[in-house]
């Protein structure tokens, strides 16, 4: 990345600061502060995160103990939460940019130095959890190894000194006001990362304020530059974030006229932390529309100076109609630039779309691509594992008599051809079934509903068709003696509840898959995915048209099985019972025939189709457009599919 700013000053070395510059400490302090304090009848509510950053423990602790009003003394409190301080160590960590700038420095030769006011046996301790941290610097110092800690120069001194570079050549690189101070007393160059929000203005005495290391620019201080830049923007570590989309302040489409989709922060605090203002991109999930490019700003808003720090992406896509409530998952791929300040609306507009053409541009990238593949392959496993908890615990009788009635309406239409409807519809069908509950479903998980649906009508038709059993439709309720009912639910135990109470919307039901169960046609068991590709609904058609259930125990016309008159089934039932068994296995024979028709027909499509598809490469997106066809691979195999497409050498 180009940088306009001349450079600053050469240096020869730097020193880093540790909590709050390389580790995310802030976290587990108030973490464990609040945990603390609740004790005493306290709430911690972050004023001192001010006061205590860049302060010895001891200080800190005074700080907290004066302030709050704490029976107990600071020495007290340090005994107190130190374990508990200890035991979190190994979950703290490394801010964004950290682990890239020691790596880079180290990997140049560049000598660095650790120079932090913990203690040395914490430093060690903290840095034994992030690999080749320790390794890479030359000299580590804590404040209990100098007479006076930051704000005092005297630990920046001495680092100089064990380097034997002269204080002037060196750089620091700080958090907090104290180490500014002992920095710039030291005679040292020092660029600031602040550790509280909106703060800036407070470091006035550094030679350079930066959001955070992914912004730090070595070249500007005469050192090896950054690499890792393509076309403007830096590759970061992936990171998922997600929830139902929220109405936010109103201002992205009527005041930028930029749409954005808003996500609620408030079970996001602590990743948000994690994680610098900036403006980053990645790929947006909805599961019921798709994965689309995005582009997106954390932080206030310096414009518009928000008062919390708010996560607002733009889905690079153009929608005819909102989706607030639908889940919204983002996976963050690179960072653009840090979050800044205008001095227009239209200088903000223009820079917000200039962030778009960047991002575009970079998620066009084979490196970015993977990730989209990924997402795609998270709504798979989302499908097939979702699907089972939703029906059972979100479908109310109430929202399940509106989906019949949905159905209903689309079979009336003439919209199922066959024992299924297509894609589009199942669209359709979605769409108005969320816009009479606000409830949003996969079009897989509203499939297995109607596959149990359908399921439920078979196993209520069979029931009520068995010898002893009796129905009122008025009533909707089953009759039939304690006997009848103790073999039948002894031989179908599934059919219990019907003895309470009948199948409601039964007669809908029946009219809705009339062509297929109320017949004795193919039926779906609940797991099982109807067909989804046009050849899989021709070859059922033709199958559905030419075959129909066969009872052995019942005679009937292969041909003419529906249409048969009660005179030929007198004929057939009166005619010698040898040449009724003739006929029975001559229809037997027939239907067998026409099985290994369809089968032999619908392996020939196969073979041809991998012979179409062998005879030039696709691309990735292609195949995966493949595989989403293919709507009866099972989950275990998808995902070993997918991932020789994910996983990049």
């Amino acid at each position: 990345m180009s940088i306009a700013e001349p450079l600053k000053k050469l240096v020869s070395c730097v020193i880093l600061d540790l909590d709050g510059t390389l580790l995310h400490t802030d976290g587990i302090v108030s973490d464990v502060l609040r945990a603390y304090l609740g004790k005493y009848g306290k709430k911690w509510d972050g004023r001192e995160v001010q006061k205590i950053a860049g302060k010895t423990p001891l200080e800190a602790a005074t700080a907290v103990v004066e302030d709050y009003g704490l029976s107990c003394t600071s020495s007290e409190l340090l005994s107190e939460i130190n374990p508990i301080f200890s035991n979190q160590w190994c979950n703290i960590k490394a801010l964004p940019g950290a682990n890239r700038l020691i790596k880079h420095l180290s990997g140049h030769r560049v000598p660095i130095a650790l120079a932090s006011n913990s203690p040395r046996e914490n430093i060690e301790t903290k840095i034994s959890f992030h690999q080749g941290w320790k390794e890479s610097f030359l000299v580590i110092i804590g404040g209990d190894e100098v007479t006076s800690a930051k704000p005092s120069p005297e630990i920046f001194l001495e680092a100089a000194k064990r380097l034997n570079i002269e204080p002037s050549s060196c750089l620091v690189i700080e958090d907090s006001l104290p180490g500014v101070t002992a920095g710039k007393a030291a005679g040292m160059q020092v660029v600031v990362v602040p550790s509280l929000p909106k703060q800036s203005h407070l470091y006035t005495s550094a030679d350079e304020v930066i959001n955070s290391l992914l912004d730090f620019h070595p070249e500007k201080w005469g050192l090896p530059p950054f690499k890792d830049w393509i076309k403007d923007t830096l590759p970061i570590e992936p990171w998922l974030i997600g929830g139902p989309v929220i109405k936010g302040f109103g201002r992205g489409s009527k005041v930028l006229g930029i749409p954005t989709a808003n996500l609620s922060t408030e079970q996001f605090s602590t990743l948000l932390s994690e994680h610098p203002s900036g403006v980053y991109f990645g790929w947006a999930g909805l599961p019921t529309r798709g994965v689309f490019k995005m582009v997106m700003s954390i932080g206030w808003n310096p414009y518009f100076n928000n008062a919390e720090k708010t996560i607002e992406p733009w889905l690079l896509h153009d929608f005819d109609e909102d989706f607030y409530g639908e889940k919204l998952h983002l996976i963050i791929v690179g960072y653009i630039r840090p979050e800044a300040n205008f001095p227009s609306l239209e200088s903000l507009i223009e820079k917000i779309h200039e962030d778009r053409k960047i991002a575009e541009e970079a998620l066009d990238l084979p490196m970015r691509q993977r990730f989209f593949l990924s997402l795609l392959h998270c709504y798979r496993n989302m499908a097939s594992n979702e699907v089972e908890v939703d029906d059972k615990a979100e479908w109310s009788a109430k929202n399940e008599g509106k989906f019949i009635r949905i159905l209903h309406e689309h079979v009336k239409k003439g919209d199922m051809q066959t024992s299924t409807f297509k894609k589009k519809i199942w669209k359709e069908i979605s769409d108005e079934f969320f816009a009479e509950t606000t409830k949003r479903y996969l079009v897989p998980q509203l499939k297995c509903k109607f596959n149990r649906l359908r399921k439920k009508h078979c196993e209520f038709s069979n029931l009520i068709e068995h010898t002893g059993f009796g129905w009122d439709p008025i009533a909707n309720t089953v009759t039939a003696s304690e006997e009848v009912w103790a073999t039948y639910i002894k031989r179908m135990p599934r059919v219990k509840p019907y003895r309470k109470r009948g199948l409601e919307h039964y007669e809908i039901l029946g009219e809705i898959f009339n062509t297929s169960t109320a017949i004795g046609q193919l039926h779906y068991a609940s797991s099982q995915v109807p067909p989804n590709s046009d050849d899989e609904r021709e070859l059922e058609k033709k199958f559905l048209n030419n075959g129909v259930h066969i009872n052995l125990d019942e005679d009937f016309d292969v041909n003419n099985a529906q249409t048969e008159t009660r005179a030929k089934r007198k004929a057939v039932t009166e005619a010698p019972s040898s040449e009724r068994r003739t006929k029975k296995w001559d229809k037997m024979e027939a239907y067998l025939e026409i099985c290994g028709e369809v089968m032999k027909e619908k392996l020939q499509q196969k073979k041809e189709k991998n012979a179409e598809e062998n005879k030039e490469k696709y691309s990735i997106e292609e195949c995966v457009q493949i595989i989403e066809r293919l709507g009866d691979i099972d989950g275990a195999t998808f995902t070993k599919v997918m991932e020789k497409f994910i996983v990049v050498e």
